[in-house]
């Protein structure tokens, strides 16, 4: 069965806005054009399951872009744990060991939350799982969409932070002779003003 999965990554907060890691807040309106509804929703057919996170942003972006979703667990975004809210910047200056570690290992989680190893795990299980519709359209934070592509491509965990996704963005996965292939990935909702200056969670940038 030939499957598609359409990744939407949610809309901006004000916690990223300012360069912090996102909480669970709703999204700056400011970034939602109303010319983005129609270039999403010509993509989706009336058979496309619609999913989303369960994050506020996410919930909130699927209602301005026009989709009816039902909430996914294993969609959630990148649990950061007690840097959420936090901007990167204090963090480096505070935990400078701490943030070198999460950069430089997968395995590691000083902020007591999920590892990048557990995150790639979780979406890639997701990916992988066979009773899934074949047609699906999910809102998700960009972490969500990044580890998606990571697992399809089969690609090293570093590739986790080389990829350049900004916020509302399309990314286009298919699934066929038991092999995901990647058809796009962090494609702008819309051309024009601040289209592509949309960033996502601060942080998630090449190692130094």
């Amino acid at each position: 069965m030939m499957r598609k999965l359409v990744l939407v990554s949610a809309a901006p907060t004000a916690a990223q806005r300012r360069g912090a890691f996102a909480v669970d807040e709703g999204i700056d309106r400011d970034s939602l054009d109303p010319a983005r509804r129609p270039t999403l929703l010509e993509r989706i057919l009336p058979g496309d399951e619609c999913r989303r996170g369960p994050e506020r942003r996410c919930a909130e972006t699927a209602a301005a872009l026009g989709i009816e979703s039902t909430p996914q667990s294993s969609l959630r975004a990148w649990d950061l744990g007690s840097w959420a809210g936090r901007a990167i910047t204090e963090i480096g200056r505070a935990e400078p060991a701490s943030l070198g570690a999460w950069r430089q290992d997968p395995d590691a989680a000083p902020h007591g939350g999920e590892t990048l190893t557990d995150l790639l795990h979780r979406v890639g299980a997701w990916l992988d799982d066979a009773s899934a519709p074949a047609r699906v359209v999910a809102v998700a934070d960009a972490s969500v969409v990044r580890a998606s592509v990571i697992h399809a491509l089969g690609a090293d965990w570093r590739a986790f932070w080389h990829l350049d996704l900004p916020a509302l963005s399309r990314s286009e996965l298919t699934h066929g002779s038991g092999a995901w292939r990647v058809r796009c990935v962090g494609v702008p909702m819309a051309s024009g003003s601040g289209a592509g200056e949309l960033g996502d969670s601060p942080g998630i940038e090449a190692p130094e």
